[in-house]
């Protein structure tokens, strides 16, 4: 400060007087260290509003980048959410055009053909050559090798999933996996025999007319001498003798819960042969007019003595054969049968035989 306004400053606060006192210029300078240090303070109070200013400001800055970013981030998973599976009407019209044109003696040419050109890749489970298919959704897995897993299904990048497994070029097995209504994996499968299941439920046979397994149209076609893709339900009507036994491409097949409901229709059958199968009670109980019946090795039949008192009581039963029977069998389950007429069996592994021949049935020992 300069000497005229230190001048003016002490005139207006000791006043004019020409006479200035020790006492007047100490108070003046008090007055004046005062005012600078009010000064400072004031300075002070305006600094802090600036800074508390400035670092609002920073937080809503670092605060707001923040808030971007997590706004992008539950945008994308928006995004990622808001894509959905493939509306189930397409699935199931896709996979109707892929059953009206599959078929099981279907060639790699002719595959292409129908589906286009699939994903090639050996299964290296059992070196097995096969051709995956994508249909409908994204094209994120068109070309790669899928594991069937739900995400796929329900993020829509995928509709249907189709594989073909060949067998010198033609195919031997087939599979199409999908999400059904309730966004559950499902899937079809054609299994090398013709049959067809759906998750797991037998629903056809996709090489003959009669959809039944492989195992009892195949039995039915040697027993009648025809081929098995002539077979169908009027051809139940008019078999009289059936073998159930299985081929070697069946021999570890079963009969279904389906197949027993053709045997119910077998109205005109006198013979029938279990080898290695089983018939439930219930089943052969309706075959009124069966004259003779075999059992060779369906232990399950053998092995319940009331199993077999049951079958004693049908009608026209004339002629029991058992082999591969359990020792110590009782046989006097049929020495109340009112029709039968001999027993074939291995004498040294039953018991009471004699009880029967007492009743007037012969019991013949079985070489």
């Amino acid at each position: 400060m300069n000497h005229k306004k230190l001048k003016q400053r002490f005139e207006e606060y000791i006043g004019p007087s020409k006479t200035v006192t020790q006492e007047n210029k100490d108070r003046f300078y008090q007055w004046m260290e005062g005012a600078s240090d009010k000064k400072k303070i004031k300075k002070q109070k305006h600094l802090f509003p600036k800074l508390a200013s400035a670092f609002l400001v920073l937080g809503l800055i670092m605060t707001g980048s923040s808030f971007i970013d997590f706004n992008q981030t539950d945008s994308d998973m928006d995004t990622e959410s808001a894509r959905e599976r493939v509306p189930f009407e397409e699935v199931s019209s896709k996979i109707s055009e892929i059953e009206a044109n599959f078929s099981l003696s279907m060639t790699k040419t002719e595959a292409e053909h129908v589906f286009g050109e699939g994903i090639s890749y050996t299964d290296k489970a059992n070196g097995q050559e096969i051709t995956e298919y994508h249909f409908l959704g994204t094209d994120k897995t068109k070309h790669r090798q899928l594991e069937v897993k739900k995400a796929p299904f329900l993020s829509g990048d995928i509709g249907v999933n189709f594989r073909i497994a060949w067998k010198q070029d033609k195919a031997d097995y087939a599979a199409i996996h999908y999400l059904d209504q309730n966004k559950e994996l499902a899937n079809i499968t054609y299994k090398s025999n013709g049959m067809v299941y759906k998750n797991d439920r037998f629903v056809r046979n996709a090489l003959y007319p009669l959809d039944a397994s492989s195992l009892l149209v195949k039995s039915i076609a040697r027993s009648m001498g025809i081929q098995p893709e002539k077979i169908d339900e009027q051809k139940l009507k008019a078999i009289e003798s059936l073998t159930l036994e299985p081929s070697n491409s069946d021999r570890f097949g079963e009969l279904l819960q389906k197949d027993f409901t053709y045997i119910r229709q077998m109205s005109r059958l006198e013979t029938l042969q279990l080898k290695g199968i089983a018939v439930p009670i219930d089943t052969m109980i309706e075959l009124s007019n069966l004259k003779k019946l075999v059992i060779d090795g369906s232990t399950q039949l053998i092995s319940s003595g009331k199993n077999l008192g049951i079958l004693s009581k049908m009608p026209d039963l004339e002629v029991i054969e058992i082999t591969g029977v359990r020792s110590g069998l009782d046989l006097r389950v049929f020495e109340s049968s009112k029709s039968l007429e001999q027993v074939i069996v291995d004498k040294d592994k039953v018991v009471n035989w004699e009880m029967l021949e007492q009743a007037g049935i012969v019991v013949t020992d079985k070489e």
